[in-house]
């Protein structure tokens, strides 16, 4: 798979709106672009899934998450609102689990050294009411923190030979620890 850094960052340059469908073996994910930005992702893995996580944090129980299956099997809604309706999460709590689980997807991805991608340009990939507002550079940022492969980190950055320079023309706000900025600097 080419660097997901550089296929994110091109989708955002892009001003992209569609599917990025990602393929490792079994599992298969899914970051969902509106006008570059990164709004959605999905995951067929099933501790990644929200009801796990949830179940995982002690918030509901297996049988509740049972029980949600099969409310949402009569009336056609949607998990996270199936248990915020249920009263076992709020939908603030409901709305930091989702960009929670968002973000952990995407940065799983990062750390992927092989797989398999492909684009689909699609006008609306996922109701309005699930988009999230999430800053694609601080994605992409924080995905390239946890990519591990020394080859990955070098098809981003080149060899290093002559030295990384700050690219002027655009201005990023991401926010970075103390530790980064020093890191950053040199």
């Amino acid at each position: 798979m080419a660097s997901l850094p550089r296929i994110v960052r091109d989708l955002w340059r892009a001003k992209a709106t569609g599917n990025l469908h990602l393929w490792i073996r079994d599992a298969t994910k899914r970051l969902v672009f509106k006008d570059g930005h990164i709004v959605f992702a999905g995951t067929n893995v099933e501790k990644e899934k929200l009801g796990e996580r949830l179940v995982r944090a002690g918030k509901i129980d297996r049988s509740v998450l049972d029980l949600s299956f099969r409310v949402m099997e009569r009336s056609d809604e949607r998990f996270g609102k199936t248990i915020v309706e249920m009263g076992w999460v709020s939908p603030m709590e409901m709305q930091r689990y989702v960009a929670t689980q968002i973000k952990d997807i995407i940065y799983s991805v990062f750390t992927w050294d092989e797989g398999d991608y492909r684009f689909e340009a699609v006008d609306y990939p996922v109701p309005a009411k699930l988009m999230l507002e999430l800053h694609t550079a601080e994605a992409i940022y924080e995905g390239a923190c946890h990519v591990i492969n020394i080859a990955a980190i070098r098809s981003c950055v080149g060899s290093g030979k002559n030295g990384l320079k700050l690219v002027e023309r655009e201005r990023l706000s991401i926010p970075v620890t103390r530790e980064d900025g020093f890191i950053l600097s040199r």
